[in-house]
């Protein structure tokens, strides 16, 4: 299955700004996020639900400096790898939490299964 691309800006705070909402009957499978902002920004990317199980990572970003997950990459070796983060479950959207107002923008790539 192709990859799908989606870029969503992120202005002002949010306690649960949506990313992906997938299709009904659906789970989202993450390949690839890219976040990049103008300001620093600390930001929680979740699966649903704002809690420590359902936090996918907790980044505290610098002005300028983007920063890529790549689910498809070893980190020690750089070779391509079958990874991915799967949804927990079925219908869950992805969702982000930051508190500064910024000029960000995060891009995922991602299938639904």
């Amino acid at each position: 299955m192709a990859l799908i691309r989606h870029t969503v800006a992120l202005t002002g705070a949010q306690t649960a700004g949506l990313i992906l909402d997938p299709t009904t009957g659906k789970r989202f499978v993450l390949h690839r996020v890219i976040i990049s902002a103008t300001v620093a920004l600390n930001i929680r990317l979740i699966d649903e639900t704002d809690t420590d199980a359902f936090v996918l990572f907790r980044l505290q970003l610098a002005a300028a400096t983007p920063f890529v997950i790549d689910y498809r990459k070893d980190e020690h070796s750089n070779q391509d790898t079958e990874g991915y983060y799967r949804s927990a479950a079925i219908n869950n959207k992805l969702e982000c939490v930051y508190a500064e107002t910024s000029n960000a923008f995060i891009t995922i790539e991602y299938d639904e299964e």
